[in-house]
């Protein structure tokens, strides 16, 4: 009985099919600014056929782009029996039909990658020549693969999370260090602007006082911008030659799928995308993924039309287009099966806001100098009006889209049905910016801390309030507009951000689970400073913040699939350390 054990043993086999998320196959040319058309609709599928025999474990699952990693380190000796694998491909239900024969003295004889033209289902046949005989085996395996396509602003790009961070030389790592004093250079220059605009709106009061003011006031921006940018420069410098630092790994760019869009495959959409394939001993089912994702992007600048600056269109590397019309230049009459929305924080203006909070604490006037933004009264009370006023407009401007009894942003949910998807989700936005954890793990309201932190950069509790105000009324149009369409809410993104705010920090002595004693959920502006060489990505998710993202879409996508015929069935394995394996 043994034996004919052992013999039956030498014909099992496994199956696999290599992942189909983008990052794996370098499914964009960052150079074109599109997706490879071969990736949109590949040609053909990789079976990877891989007799199984005593001393040669199953092979194990690898991470993300590196599934046949140190494959051949440990070599398996091939019994002595074993002459040849014979393996036969035929399609169920469709004509092709391939057989290959690999002989003993051939490198790695028990395994072979037949590509087949389609998905669907293949009968595998193994035939293997002993020196007995024959031992023959045959399974059934399935391929399937759907279509994921994610459109939005940054909270879908990943902003803040390039693909590989920068390096920074020794003096540009200092300058990330003194955040503070770097954007105080930042918020002179914006102040500066501000006060300019507002002269030329009361020029008709102003008269002929207005062109000595302007140039007067051009004189001082470019003066205590220069004083702020030499302050930053020279305490570095200090810092550096009193402390050493110069040597150290050599500088690099921070690297993006595509970073005129600052887009990357650590955002939420992407992680779950590939936590979204699934496969076992009889099916891989697989997710091909398009993300068209842009920072920055409104529902009518980025995903209708091009994002804009000063009403002039910023996305001729795409043809300045919107991202609705990019998909469907991409995807053409392939049926997408997920789409995946994230929209509303720009068109309210979360990200202004959070900026006009605390510099609009700066003080104006032609003698404002760094030190005065030190030694001056806040402003908090002012700052906080105006920024109350332009979200509620903001949000004026969204309600004014939505009209429940019709449908839901109606020139959205258009453009949207054009595309044919057959679901769509929409997700709600993390709102708990400043919450922090407590000793026993409890959510409790936080204040600021960093660049939102001392004076005249301060962001108050009151600050935040207003903030999380406005970004719950913003959460329930979102749901709002989902019911309206019949889209998908991916919720409880406001409930895993809770307690992860901008200022917590990680505690290994917290009760509960690992997530609850994980620190902030969003990019610091140091990081983002040190990362990708910005402030762009300050107060972006972070990698833990997009590891939730991905998972709530992941729990909504299981929730929701059997809707269409369970075209797809979610596995949660692991993926470990998606940064350092995606490329």
């Amino acid at each position: 009985m043994a034996d004919r054990s052992t013999a039956r043993s030498l014909a099992d086999f496994a199956i696999r099919v290599p992942t189909r998320h983008p990052a794996a196959h370098v499914g964009y040319d960052a150079e074109r600014h599109r997706y490879r058309p071969d990736y949109v609709r590949p040609p053909g599928w990789e079976m990877e056929l891989t007799a199984m025999f005593p001393g040669l474990d199953e092979p194990p699952a690898r991470p993300l782009g590196k599934e046949l990693e140190g494959i051949d380190d440990h070599p398996p000796v091939l019994p002595d029996n074993i002459r040849s694998y014979t393996w036969t491909v035929d399609e169920i239900g469709g004509s092709f039909s391939t057989t290959v024969t690999r002989q003993r003295e051939m490198s790695q004889p028990w395994r072979v990658w037949v590509m087949v033209p389609r998905t669907g289902s293949y009968e595998v046949h193994l035939s293997v020549q002993t020196t007995t005989g024959r031992i023959e085996n045959s399974k059934v395996f399935r391929i399937r693969d759907s279509l994921m396509v994610s459109i939005g602003e940054s909270m879908a790009a990943g902003q803040g999370n390039p693909d590989v961070r920068r390096v920074p030389s020794a003096f540009q790592a200092g300058k990330c260090k003194l955040t503070k004093l770097a954007l105080i250079r930042h918020a002179i220059a914006e102040k500066y602007d501000q006060w300019k605009e507002e002269l030329v709106d009361n020029g008709g009061i102003l008269g002929k006082r207005l062109a000595v003011e302007l140039e007067v006031n051009e004189v001082v921006s470019e003066t205590a911008e220069a004083l702020g940018e030499a302050f930053v420069d020279r305490v570095v410098e200090f810092g550096r030659l009193l402390f050493g630092g110069s040597s150290g790994p050599r500088p690099r760019p921070a690297r993006w799928q595509e970073p005129r869009a600052y887009r990357s495959y650590q955002s939420g959409p992407a992680r779950a995308a590939y936590l979204l394939e699934s496969e076992s001993e009889t099916h891989a089912d697989r997710v091909t993924f398009l993300s068209f994702a842009r920072s920055g992007a409104t529902i009518g600048a980025g995903l209708l039309g091009p994002r804009t600056d000063d009403d002039e269109p910023v996305d001729g590397w795409v043809g300045n287009i919107g991202e609705i019309q990019e998909v469907a230049n991409t995807v053409g009459d392939r049926p997408i099966d997920v789409l995946h929305i994230s929209i509303g924080g720009n068109d309210v203006g979360f990200s202004a806001a959070l900026r006009d909070l605390v510099a609009g604490d700066f003080p104006t006037g032609v003698l404002a100098t760094p030190w005065a933004l030190v030694f001056q009264a806040d402003n908090d009370d002012d700052a906080r009006g105006n920024v109350v006023d332009k979200a509620e407009e903001g949000l004026d401007e969204l309600r004014g889209l939505f009209e429940p009894d019709r449908s839901g942003f109606p020139a959205l949910a258009a453009a949207v049905a054009e595309l044919r998807p057959r679901q769509v989700y929409i997700n709600e936005y993390p709102i708990v910016l400043f919450e922090r954890m407590d000793a026993a793990g409890n959510p409790i309201d936080g204040g600021g801390c960093g660049i939102f932190s001392g004076p005249d950069l301060d962001l108050s509790r009151d600050d935040w309030l207003e903030i999380k105000k406005l970004g719950t009324t913003l959460n329930q149009l979102i749901r709002d507009v989902a019911a309206a369409n019949g889209w998908i809410l991916i919720d409880g993104i406001e409930e895993a951000f809770a307690g992860h705010g901008y200022c917590a920090t990680p505690d290994p002595r917290r009760p509960g689970g690992a997530t609850d004693r994980r620190g902030s959920y969003f990019v610091s502006a140091e990081q983002s400073c040190r990362d990708q060489g910005d402030f762009e990505g300050t107060m972006h998710p972070n990698e833990h913040g997009h590891e939730m993202y991905a998972e709530r879409i992941v729990a909504a996508v299981a929730a929701n699939a059997g809707r269409r015929d369970r075209w797809l069935v979610p596995a949660m394995h692991a993926m470990t350390s998606p940064r350092t394996v995606l490329f």
